[in-house]
């Protein structure tokens, strides 16, 4: 085992067997660091589901959000293409600021709001990375106390503590 809690650390630095009250005092610290663990485990449940619901609530928005501009985008892309086509010729495209053509700049505003669907994915994907972390993490932490209690409730329950 890597992680020695608090208590068993205490427990070993002590001289000579432990009496009753040694043992009731060191199950009163692992008793108060269990429920500080389930603490701190409680919260970051809070926290991962927080954020769960955040990354989809950002997610969905951002979609509904970009959707109807899409649509808008691609109706005035082709109401402009069947307008000009008849004055310009197929070959030629009217030229609007910054020297692109109205198409191009469709096109260019369409990049750019696929650029900002991939970041609010990706932010997603990272605040659901985190989620995971946090889970293995006390879940790492749950599997420490476990193996504590195995360990020492054996001494303790034997001393009638």
């Amino acid at each position: 085992m890597a992680h020695r809690s608090k208590v068993c650390t205490a427990m070993a630095d002590t001289e000579g067997p432990l009496d009753a009250v040694a043992l009731r005092e060191a199950l009163a610290a692992a008793e108060a660091e269990y429920a500080e663990i389930q603490t701190e485990l409680s919260a970051s449940q809070e926290e991962l589901q927080e954020a769960r619901r955040s990354g989809s609530v950002l997610l969905t928005a951002a979609e509904a959000a970009l959707a109807p501009l899409f649509a808008q985008l691609a109706a005035a892309r082709e109401e402009t293409d069947q307008i000009l086509s008849p004055v310009l010729g197929k070959d030629e495209e009217a030229s609007g600021p910054g020297g692109l053509t109205s198409k191009e700049a469709v096109e260019a505003e369409i990049e750019h709001l696929q650029t900002d669907i991939d970041h609010f994915k990706a932010a997603t994907y990272r605040l659901q990375a985190e989620d995971r972390q946090r889970f293995h993490h006390l879940e790492k932490l749950r599997n420490e106390l476990r193996e504590e209690r195995l360990e020492n409730g054996p001494v303790i329950l034997g001393l009638g503590v």
